[in-house]
Order: C-alpha cells, then sequence, then structure tokens
C-alpha cells in the first residue's frame, strides 16, 4: 500500500497508525493484520528518524562553515594585560618580566610518551628533579576553564589565605623555629574573596595610574588553594604520565574531604578566627597554586614530593640539594639572605654565581617551565620558583615509596627523634601532656628531662584546651584519611580512640560537647560520615 503524507502531517500519522496498531492488538486481530499495521506505522517512524538526521547534519555543517568563515578559535589565556583588549573592564593582569629566564637549564627533560615506562623500569632517579614536556594531559580543556576570569565568575564562593606584602616579608626566614607556633601562625593569614585578591596582586579594576609591576610589587602573591575547594572534580584528575608510579596520597583524598565536610559542627571547639574546614582541606595532596608576574616565596622545602603541571604562564624553578645549600650559606652568608623568589633571582643568584663557586664546586638545578610542562620536585630539596609571567598550574604531592609515605604520617603525629615542637610530640596533646604516656602507647618512649622540657615549651604555646584542639583535629582528620584507605603500618588505629577521648574532655572543660558522628570508635565514625555523604549525595 503506497502511503503519501503530506509533510505537515507526518506528526498526525504517525500517531493515527500508532492507535490503529494499539486498537488491531486489542481486538486481537489476525497477525498479518497486525503486521500490516505495524509495518506502516514503523516506516512512518523511520522515516521520521531519517528527517531528524539530515536535519541536524545540516546544521552541523552550517556550524562548521561558521566557524570556518569566522577562522580559528583564539586561544585561552589566564589574563589579559593592560594594552592587550579594547574593553578596559576585561583588563586583569600584569606584565611580563623582562628577564627570559633560566639559561642554564640543566633538569633532565623527557617526552610524555616514554617517561611512564621509565618510571616502571626504574630508569628514572627520583632523587633529581625532572621535566616532562607535553606532561599535562586535557591541557586544551584545562586551560579552558581555568582563566582568571571564568574564576572570578565561576568561584565567587571561594577564599584564599593571603599574607600582606608587610606579614610575608616579616614571615621569611631560613630559621625553622621562628614560626613553631601554628596557631598563630593561622591567625596571620587573611581569608579574602578572590575577587579581591584579583584587585591586589592582577590589577583588577587598576586605574593606569596606579597598575601594579611585576616584582617587589606582586612577589607575594603567589598562592596555593586546595582542588577540591576550587572544584570538587579536580581532586579526581590524574597526571597520567606519573599516576600509576607515583600516586601515593591520592588514595588518601576522599577520607581527608569526608572528614573536612562536617568539621564545621567542630568549629565551636577552636578560635573563632580559624575557620577549621578550610585549614582542615589545606592538607589536601592536590592544589592549584597561582600567582601574578613576579610572585614567588623564598628558598624552602616542602615536606613531600610532588608533581607541578603548568596550565598557563611562564616559570622559572631554581633547586638544590640540602647539604649544597648549607653549604652556601656558610660561604655566602652576607648575601644569601630569605627573600621572595624575585629578590633572589633578581639580586642574589648572580652575586652567588660568580663570588661564591655556585654552580662550579656547588651544585644547582635551574630550569625555565612553559604550559604544557610536568616537573617533578623530590622531597628534600631546597627550591623556589618565579612566576616569570601571570601563572596557574596543578599541583600534586606523589611518592614512589608508601613505606616513606607511611613515615611521613606518623612522623608528623609522634616523632621525638625529630626534636621539633610541636610536630613531632603532636600526640602528646592527646594524652594531656603526659608525654612518658604518649610514648609509651607508641613504643617510642621520650627522655624524663627532654620530655619536661617539651612539654613546658608545649604549655607555653598552648596553654588552654581550645589552643590544643587545633593540632588533636589535624590529627584525626589525617588518621581518618588513612584508616578509610586501609593503609597500614600508622601510628593511627593506636591513637584515635585517645585523641577523641581528650577531644570529649576538653570539650567538656569548654561546656561544649562532640557532634554525634565522631566516636571513639573509628567504625562508628566512618558509618556516620558516609551515611551523611551519601544523604548529601542523594540531594
Amino acid at each position: 500500500m503506497a502511503l503519501r503524507i503530506e509533510k505537515k502531517d507526518w506528526l498526525a500519522s504517525k500517531s493515527d497508525w500508532e492507535s490503529l496498531l494499539q486498537f488491531a492488538k486489542d481486538k486481537k486481530m489476525n497477525q498479518n493484520t497486525i503486521m500490516f499495521v505495524r509495518t506502516a506505522a514503523e516506516k512512518i517512524q523511520n522515516t521520521l528518524v531519517e528527517f531528524e538526521k539530515i536535519k541536524a547534519d545540516r546544521e552541523a555543517f552550517k556550524k562548521k562553515e561558521a566557524e570556518k568563515a569566522a577562522g580559528p578559535a583564539p586561544p585561552a589565556v589566564f589574563t589579559v594585560v593592560a594594552g592587550h583588549s579594547p574593553d578596559f573592564n576585561t583588563q586583569v593582569g600584569v606584565k611580563a618580566l623582562k628577564s627570559s629566564g633560566s639559561k642554564r637549564k640543566n633538569v633532565l627533560r623527557y617526552k610524555a610518551s616514554e617517561v611512564a615506562g621509565m618510571l616502571k623500569k626504574g630508569k628514572i632517579d627520583l632523587t633529581k628533579p625532572f621535566l616532562v614536556t607535553d606532561g599535562v594531559n586535557n591541557l586544551e580543556e584545562l586551560r579552558q576553564s581555568w582563566t582568571a576570569k571564568k574564576m572570578l565568575n565561576n568561584h565567587t564562593d571561594v577564599r584564599v589565605r593571603y599574607l600582606t606584602p608587610v606579614n610575608a616579608k616579616k614571615k621569611r626566614s631560613f630559621d625553622k623555629e621562628k614560626n613553631n607556633n601554628p596557631n598563630e601562625e593561622e591567625m596571620e593569614h587573611l581569608l579574602i574573596p578572590l575577587e579581591k585578591y584579583f584587585v591586589n596582586c592582577f590589577n583588577l579594576r587598576g586605574k593606569p595610574d596606579f597598575r601594579r609591576l611585576g616584582g617587589a610589587q606582586t612577589e607575594h602573591c603567589e598562592m596555593s588553594v586546595p582542588a577540591s575547594q576550587m572544584d570538587p572534580k579536580m581532586s579526581e584528575y590524574n597526571i597520567k604520565a606519573v599516576s600509576e608510579t607515583l600516586g601515593g596520597f591520592k588514595q588518601l583524598e576522599a577520607g581527608r574531604s569526608a572528614f573536612a565536610a562536617k568539621a564545621g559542627d567542630l568549629q565551636p571547639l577552636v578560635f573563632e578566627k580559624l575557620d577549621i574546614q578550610r585549614h582542615l582541606q589545606q592538607s589536601s595532596s592536590h592544589s592549584f597554586v597561582f600567582g601574578s608576574s613576579g610572585s614567588g616565596e623564598q628558598l624552602r622545602q616542602e615536606g613531600k614530593s610532588f608533581v607541578d603541571a603548568l596550565i598557563h604562564g611562564k616559570r622559572r624553578w631554581f633547586l638544590m640539594r640540602p647539604d649544597h645549600f648549607i653549604t652556601l650559606r656558610q660561604t655566602a652568608s652576607e648575601i644569601l639572605e630569605a627573600a621572595s623568589a624575585f629578590m633572589f633571582f633578581e639580586q642574589q643568584l648572580e652575586e652567588l654565581v660568580e663570588d661564591h663557586e655556585l654552580g662550579d664546586s656547588i651544585p644547582y638545578y635551574d630550569t625555565n617551565q612553559l604550559p604544557g610542562d610536568l616537573i617533578y620536585i623530590p622531597d628534600g630539596l631546597v627550591m623556589t620558583s618565579l612566576a616569570m609571567v601571570d601563572s596557574i598550574s596543578y599541583r600534586q604531592h606523589v611518592t614512589p615509596d608508601q613505606a616513606k609515605m607511611v613515615e611521613g604520617i606518623n612522623s608528623n603525629i609522634w616523632h621525638p627523634e625529630s626534636g621539633q615542637v610541636p610536630a613531632g610530640f603532636q600526640f602528646g596533646l592527646c594524652t594531656d601532656l603526659d608525654l612518658e604516656k604518649a610514648g609509651s602507647a607508641l613504643g617510642t618512649k621520650v627522655h624524663p628531662q627532654m620530655g619536661t622540657q617539651v612539654a613546658q615549651i608545649m604549655k607555653q604555646f598552648f596553654p588552654t584546651p581550645v589552643s590544643h584542639n587545633h593540632l588533636i583535629l589535624d590529627t584525626l582528620s589525617e588518621c581518618y584519611a588513612v584508616l578509610s584507605a586501609g593503609l597500614k603500618g600508622t601510628y593511627c588505629d593506636k591513637v584515635w580512640s585517645p585523641c577523641v577521648s581528650q577531644l570529649e574532655k576538653n570539650a567538656k572543660s569548654m561546656k561544649l560537647s562532640l557532634p554525634a558522628w565522631l566516636n571513639k570508635k573509628f567504625a562508628t565514625t566512618a558509618k556516620a560520615l558516609k551515611g551523611a555523604e551519601g544523604a548529601k549525595s542523594e540531594l
């Protein structure tokens, strides 16, 4: 049977024939009749599908032709510097530094296609830095997503831990004991929104006569923000070139995020000015690091190895072994001062090279990092990096050795041999500063004389229960992540219950109580947090 249907009647005909098919089925007509009606209905349906496909193809062709006529899309940029955009309101950025950066470039470089295999076979020395060209997967997508404009528009709730230029300069020191009170250190930072940060550091809305220049006016502007604060999905981003061999800390991220998400319930237990949720998020192993041209902090050591994937910008890195750094300090103490990265490269490096044998008898690494470059920095190296232009990167802590990761976690709970206060004696706060009891519980006792001195120092810097709670929560947060991930060999299974008990005791002295989800039995706490996480995801 030939079906002749006007263009405007196709949908009505489709409905008619489907109704006829249903009628035939309901009346239990013979199979030939049902097949006849079904064939007609299906023919109309298939024709409509074909019409839609033709329509979609035409629209795609028109879009492609329009894009071709308009030319290629401009590449994404992090910031727009004054004079590079006709729209003054979009100008946010600082001019690039005049220097071209490193000329030495003595960091080994590998291709992304070869580095994963070499790492698996142990052919790369992980005690030395290396750089992977084209090592940032999904680079173009990252470049499009992480621009100053999109950060300002999409992340209005993000706060950065900002130090004023005066406080940043005051805190620069090679003396580790100078800032040994973490409560005091936390108080010195201002939590400011991204918009204010871009005003302070990127000339947002700055008039031509008052625009900051890269260098001395921006040296304090490098920021590190946990990836989960910027975009929770970014905690799942894997740097493919190294993830299989150097994954390590990623297994702790889910537990850290779950504990931090509920930390707002614990806010009354700590200082009012300390946002405990944001503070605990700082322990994340994934972060965004960004800053304006000329930004970068002093020579320092990181507690963990990390990889840094540059999305936008250009950075210059200086690195050296700690023993070589000690030698340099001894021979050039009048020149080598704790200064920003800009001041180090601008005023100190050349004189150290010319007059103090830096690079001859005292080796160092110096290299540039460009967008798409992945740089690996091993734990312990003394390092600094300078943003040559406005820059942003994605940084991830890594480790090739799980035993070393366990050792690092334990050293931040109880490590008397280090002599560091409070880090080496932190578990002592969970035993009411009974360091002998703490040492017995973890199998590493403290000499009585040393214990008395340390207890006195701890009481001086942490005189009240509220000052203890900050560090106890640090321990609980880390141990929740460790125990949730099933990581073996840490002190966490022994410290969980005493730390919750001490926190409960401190809360009672403040006439407060712990939230119901935080329990002396880890399993109970884990069940409560998982239940809360499930309810949140359903919402």
